[in-house]
């Protein structure tokens, strides 16, 4: 809603598709930038993304009536208003919600830098938004860049672990991992868990549709030593909900790790043969039933360079689920609260019993 406050009109230069030209300052801001009902997302696979944005003004009765959008692969000639991919021109409209983008077709792993000014009713312009981007999703298998769906030799291990070392000889500017993990992954790079998501990939019909994550591991990534884990849980027991989608398969993984240096090269890492696996502490996992977890199972820097792995064994290549790979964009799961228990009663020895004052449903954060 505009708020109910007069303002006096200022004069500014603006810039039509490139040449100046003086106009009126509208007193309108545009702010609020999201693509796809999301800010600054990554793996947006949509071909036409629907981009929105957010009036501001102190002017009473103000409406937008005409807006433009600038779109460009580069923050640089964004910055000279230059829209490489799109510039949308002065369009009548008052939309400024889901407004489609319009411009040439979009490349898969790729970031769009974009702003948007609107004019007022008196035909006034707004200065330009301040700049925001999206990054595009893999589409097509190819994009994966040859990632194979592994697993563990063993089928029937609980929640298996899977590492792979790699070095990298340059600064890292910044790297994409995109994984999908069923029924549940855990991504784990260096040491630390990536991201607060937890339960991912989100449930979906597997026969259809399976989601894929997309992280930002710029920071976690260093020159010289990594390791990448992946922790992998299957979920879904004999009692999950008989309406809901279930992973019926094997505990298996795909990933793709998509790191630019700072001279602008890229290397492409990808789960195959070559990673190895073993068993972890937990021997069991079910949505409904909760978790076993063995602790003389734990190994302790499974998931850092240096962690002696001759006693684990390769994975081995497992058949691509019949859905197809599709990025999820989704809000994650998280954890929002922690629990701690009201009393504890000791059934016997070394048998608990934990109330919490209330019911809950466990999962492995």
């Amino acid at each position: 809603m505009l708020a109910p406050l007069g303002a006096a009109a200022l004069l500014a230069t603006a810039l039509v598709s490139g040449s100046p030209t003086a106009v009126a300052d509208s007193g309108l801001h545009v702010s609020g930038a999201t693509v796809d009902g999301r800010a600054e997302p990554l793996g947006v696979d949509a071909a036409r993304p629907l981009l929105s944005w957010k009036l501001n003004t102190e002017s009473r009765n103000a409406m937008q009536t005409a807006h433009q959008v600038l779109v460009s692969t580069s923050a640089e000639r964004l910055a000279h208003n230059q829209g490489t991919v799109w510039d949308s021109g002065k369009r009548r409209s008052d939309e400024s919600v889901g407004v489609p983008y319009g411009g040439q077709r979009l490349s898969p792993r790729t970031r769009y830098h974009w702003k948007v000014r609107v004019w007022d009713e008196h035909g006034r312009a707004s200065a330009w938004s301040a700049p925001s981007s999206w990054e595009t999703a893999l589409r097509a298998p190819e994009d994966w860049e040859g990632a194979q769906w592994i697993g563990p030799s063993d089928p029937q291990a609980g929640a298996p672990l899977l590492r792979k070392e790699f070095s990298l000889d340059k600064e890292v500017a910044g790297a994409r991992a995109y994984v999908a993990g069923l029924g549940f992954h855990e991504l784990r790079l260096n040491g630390a868990k990536v991201g607060d998501r937890v339960l991912a990939p989100a449930n979906t019909p597997y026969d259809r549709r399976v989601l894929y994550d997309t992280y930002d591991v710029t920071k976690a990534l260093r020159k010289g030593g990594n390791t990448m884990g992946l922790w992998l849980g299957h979920g879904y027991g004999d009692n999950f909900s008989r309406y809901g989608f279930r992973w019926n398969g094997q505990r298996q993984a795909i990933a793709l790790l998509d790191i630019t240096f700072t001279d602008g090269s890229r290397r492409r890492l990808t789960t195959d043969p070559s990673w190895k696996w073993s068993i972890g502490p937990i021997t069991a996992d079910d949505l409904y039933h909760g978790e076993s977890y063995d602790a003389r199972k734990e190994q302790d820097g499974w998931d850092e360079s240096g962690f002696d792995d001759r006693s684990w064994d390769a994975v081995s290549r497992v058949d691509a689920p019949q859905g197809a790979l599709r990025s999820n964009t989704m809000p994650p799961v998280r954890v929002t609260d922690t629990l701690r228990a009201r009393k504890v009663t000791e059934l016997r020895p070394g048998t608990y019993v934990y109330d919490f004052g209330q019911n809950i449903a466990a999962g492995r954060a």
